[in-house]
């Protein structure tokens, strides 16, 4: 693996991992800056006190450890592209838009709507940048997410050489091209000319203010950062950027079905014997999931799984939903980005108690696929919220966007 790229924390390096500034203390290495997540012991072999970072304890950033930020390397090359399919009029427009933002070396977003064909919509930014020697990264916050982009990239780009790079897996080569979430930046030092973030409201990216900062310190000091979000937060919606209200298959998003229902295990039970395909069924209490799911019979429990993040069989889990293995799933937030499915339905459990991007994304998992319109969105709950009437309201004015956008067409 090629290090020069790297941030590598040493004994002899140039930068202590943990500095001073003033009255507070500041990591180099995860950029943390809350003074709440710094520590300090006294040090009986060099009689001195050691401040470490709590946020990074395991990279080892105290005071008396150092980083090495070093120069890296660039390369030019022609990226085959090999997209089975020719992009939709809108797709192209996105496309082109990414390019010129690129060129012009303007932060931008893309806001499309789940399902509209996002990744297919930067590859050509992505080849250019790379034929100009530009490094590119394409992040993500969370690990499902990435290895999906990275499953796709890899079929459009099977010559290229990409690097992946998430928690548990860490295939570094080059870093020409890296797939990566954006925890894994860290290792980056104003490395990239492009970033592409997928996914930019998704948590912990929202929830975490120091991947903000790791997502600058990648970035070269000439560099570009692409968004990427069906639904964008406020402060964003203030960049340059464009709209794409339609799927790529010109249908509607699928509008979600209001069902009151208290939940008990002898009406879920009936329910999922009826269920008609595979069947997405989203908890927001990891606890209530498995409670319910324990209650199955056994020949129903043989019919479904249950997924979720601390589970270490997720990813087997998620392989075996694509290949059809089950009728039913049980589910937190997790799958409600990057998974994509044929003839898929979702329910949502307590609905009231989901916000509204994560319902809206849920209910953009059905109907990305196929010739003709499939499955349901079905949110079950126990009193409308005002998070539920957003989600909708949100649903239904996209889809008036893309009404309009297909009649002129």
């Amino acid at each position: 693996m090629e290090g020069n790229m790297r941030q590598q924390i040493t004994n002899n390096g140039a930068m202590p991992s943990v500095i001073k500034k003033g009255n507070k203390y500041h990591c180099n290495y995860c950029l943390n800056d809350r003074h709440y997540l710094f520590h300090s012991y006294y040090h009986e072999g060099i009689k001195k006190e050691i401040v470490y970072c709590r946020a990074c304890l395991s990279h080892y950033a105290t005071t008396e450890n150092f980083i090495t930020l070093e120069p890296c390397r660039k390369k030019a090359e022609a990226v085959s592209l090999q997209i089975p399919f020719e992009l939709t009029t809108q797709q192209k427009r996105a496309s082109d838009y990414i390019v010129n933002q690129f060129h012009k070396n303007e932060d931008s977003l893309l806001y499309a709507v789940t399902g509209a064909g996002k990744t297919e919509m930067m590859l050509q930014a992505v080849a250019e940048a790379r034929s100009l020697g530009c490094n590119v990264a394409i992040t993500a916050p969370r690990t499902d997410v990435v290895k999906e982009l990275a499953l796709r990239i890899q079929e459009y780009m099977p010559k290229t050489q990409i690097d992946i790079l998430y928690g548990g897996h860490q295939a570094l080569t080059e870093g020409h091209l890296v797939v990566a979430t954006v925890h894994q930046l860290i290792q980056f030092n104003r490395h990239f000319e492009l970033i592409i973030v997928d996914e930019i409201d998704a948590f912990p990216m929202n929830y975490d203010p120091r991947l903000s900062k790791v997502l600058e310190r990648a970035l070269h000091e000439k560099g570009t950062i692409i968004y990427l979000s069906a639904t964008p937060p406020a402060r964003l919606m203030r960049l340059p950027h464009i709209y794409l209200p339609s799927r790529y298959h010109n249908r509607p998003l699928p509008l979600p079905k209001l069902h009151y229902y208290k939940i008990d295990s002898r009406s879920l039970q009936q329910k999922l014997k009826n269920i008609a395909n595979t069947t997405l069924i989203f908890f927001n209490d990891i606890k209530q999931m498995e409670k319910y799911y324990a209650a199955l019979p056994e020949h129903i429990q043989n019919d479904g799984t249950i997924v979720y993040s601390n589970d270490d069989e997720r990813h087997d889990k998620v392989e075996a939903i694509r290949r059809g293995e089950y009728r039913f799933i049980f589910t937190t937030t997790i799958l409600e980005r990057g998974f994509t499915q044929e003839d898929l339905s979702v329910w949502v459990i307590n609905s009231e108690q989901f916000t509204w991007d994560s319902l809206v994304q849920i209910a953009g998992r059905v109907d990305r696929k196929g010739t003709i319109a499939n499955g349901e969105v079905i949110f079950y709950h126990e009193g409308l919220s005002a998070h539920m009437t957003r989600a909708i309201d949100t649903i239904k004015r996209m889809n008036k966007k893309h009404d309009q956008t297909m009649s002129a067409v």
